[in-house]
């Protein structure tokens, strides 16, 4: 089994984000279906300010750059799609920052509650672990199980094309897409031996 937390199933993903409660429930919802459709890590997706995720119209954008200051190892920026499945979580989010004052395009898209601060990693843990803990979820979660999920839907609809799926989460080593994937030993031996 792959190192650290385990990635969500679907299910439970789907339940995570129908479970959010409390006053800032849409910006919860909206970073965690920003965060698992775009298949950033949580830095990256706090990262975010209104104007990365707006057109000067008002619009959604299709594609989000995460500035390179914001990637790991801070080598290069990422241009990633944004899929039309977080878009209404994010309009419905976007429209209660008009009302609570946040509409500049340097605004954190995702605020701590009541300040001109992002929200901070730990404060996003705690966020998804009180979800995961309202809805039962077991075994070792965090922010991470989200791109953990994202890898292996990417490997999984691709064909199992490792290649893409190291693009998909921006990966430079492919030896850190196969943890996501969790390659079991038995998977690669049983490709060895049909392969060979």
């Amino acid at each position: 089994m792959a190192k650290g937390v385990r990635p969500l199933t679907i299910e439970e993903m789907h339940q995570v984000a129908e479970s959010f409660t409390g006053p800032m429930w849409r910006r919860n919802r909206a970073l965690f279906l920003t965060q698992y459709y775009t298949g950033r890590r949580i830095t990256q997706t706090l990262s975010l300010r209104l104007g990365d995720v707006l057109t000067p119209q008002g619009a959604i954008v299709d594609t989000i750059w995460f500035r390179r200051m914001h990637t790991k190892g801070k080598i290069e920026g990422q241009s990633v799609v944004l899929h039309p499945k977080a878009r209404p979580a994010l309009v419905e989010w976007i429209r209660e920052m008009r009302t609570l004052g946040y509409m500049t395009s340097d605004c954190w898209l995702f605020p701590a509650f009541g300040r001109q601060t992002a929200l901070t990693k730990d404060s996003a843990y705690q966020i998804y672990k009180r979800a995961f803990n309202r809805l039962g979820l077991e075994g070792r979660l965090g922010t991470h199980s989200l791109r953990k999920l994202y890898g292996r839907q990417v490997y999984q609809k691709s064909g199992k094309d490792i290649r893409v799926t190291q693009e998909a989460l921006g990966h430079k080593n492919l030896a850190n897409t196969a943890t996501y994937i969790a390659l079991e030993a038995e998977q690669v031996r049983r490709v060895i031996l049909e392969a060979l």
